[in-house]
């Protein structure tokens, strides 16, 4: 009998439900502004709205609007709309000048944001390259080895980016014919993944593309840094032992970035690593948009090219 009344005190646990619904308040949309200038790059910016936290949308495109460029408080000019979301100019923005954003769209409150682009350049003293072998993971695993030594500048609140991209040619060979037969190249660009276990690194900025750090430990020294990466080799084909690719040249940057974009790129890969997590704290991904999201960020480029 115990049994039977056990079952159906279940079911009738089982079956109470309680809905509750809940009125999330719809909110105007905002212009969502994103732009990353760099010295060696012409003005672009990226203009969508936002939208409600419910919907599972893409972001919608704004076209239409007006991009005003302000350099040092003088208008510089006004972007070109591409009729895609996109706005852009033929003009480089230079080092050490300040730079400001305003945008308008008929509907919408105005958005606008200011960011410095880096006037120096952050300069590698030594470069060194070794083949190790790791064993991070348990296993062993054959790695690169980057380390570098460059000097802070004391005088200055310094945000840097460490990313290197492996560019090497991919050979084309007509195999019809013995032996095989160059026909042509491809030149293929590669930015690596990267993992670096300086101390003065959180555990979410040691891993990923770029290496986000600031100088705030290591201001004024001349620091050394190590990253540790795998790269791996397509080899060769059939019997002929011709190689399937060129040898391999990394271009290294050290770039001096921005206050606002080192915590926008951190803030967003923070909310990557702690997705899933149910007891991570939530993460705001930095906004520097007055009356809008998004972000103006900015870096001043340092590209070393070493061939192994």
């Amino acid at each position: 009998m115990k049994p039977i009344v056990l079952y159906l005190l279940m079911l009738v646990l089982l079956s109470c439900e309680t809905v509750i619904n809940i009125d999330v308040p719809r909110e105007k949309a905002s212009l969502v502004v994103n732009s990353t200038l760099a010295d060696n790059t012409p003005f672009l910016v990226d203009v969508s709205t936002s939208r409600y936290i419910l919907d599972d949308q893409e972001f919608n495109p704004v076209t239409g609007a007006t991009i005003e460029v302000f350099e040092d408080d003088n208008l510089l000019t006004v972007l070109t709309d591409s009729a895609d979301g996109t706005y852009h100019s033929p003009l480089l923005p230079q080092p050490g000048k300040t730079y400001h954003l305003v945008v308008n769209k008929p509907g919408f409150d105005e958005a606008s944001a200011l960011v410095l682009l880096p006037k120096d350049s952050v300069q590698i003293t030594q470069i060194e390259l070794d083949t190790v072998v790791t064993n991070e993971l348990g296993y062993e695993e054959e790695q690169l080895k980057f380390t570098i030594t460059f000097k802070d500048d004391p005088n200055l609140k310094n945000y840097y980016g460490f990313s290197v991209v492996n560019t090497y040619y991919s050979y084309l060979y007509d195999e019809t014919v013995d032996p095989p037969l160059l026909v042509d190249s491809v030149l293929v660009e590669n930015k690596l993944s990267l993992y670096t276990p300086d101390p003065t690194l959180e555990e979410e900025q040691a891993y990923g593309q770029e290496i986000l750090f600031k100088d705030e430990i290591i201001s004024g020294k001349t620091y050394t840094m190590s990253f540790f990466t795998t790269v791996y080799y397509s080899g060769y084909i059939n019997n002929a032992g011709l190689p399937n690719q060129g040898p391999n040249k990394f271009n290294i940057q050290l770039n001096n970035v921005s206050e606002s974009y080192y915590y926008y790129k951190l803030s967003s890969q923070l909310q990557l690593y702690n997705e899933g997590n149910p007891f991570a704290q939530p993460v705001t991904v930095y906004n520097n948009i007055t009356n809008g999201f998004g972000v103006l960020g900015a870096y001043k480029t340092s590209v070393y090219v070493y061939k192994p």
